[in-house]
């Protein structure tokens, strides 16, 4: 998907001992996420808490919901 600053980015359902979200959900969060917001900011997405990931260049941004993770990556 293209992000708000128009470059490329990449969803991955990250699996925890919470579990792993559904593809439909991590894809419909991350684009509503991308697409408003630089990876920079923190936005609260669907119920989903998204923020950027300091110091850690392929993984930019992450959502994350009850132990539930989606990573954004370039």
């Amino acid at each position: 998907m293209t992000d708000a600053g128009g470059g490329s980015r990449s969803v991955v359902a990250v699996g925890t001992p919470a579990g792993r979200v559904g593809c439909t959900e991590a894809i419909t969060v991350a684009t509503k996420y991308v697409r408003q917001v630089s990876n920079t900011d923190v936005a609260t997405i669907d119920g989903w808490s998204c923020n950027a990931v300091p110091g850690n260049p392929a993984v930019p941004s992450m959502c994350a919901k009850d132990g539930l993770v989606i990573n954004l990556g370039n």
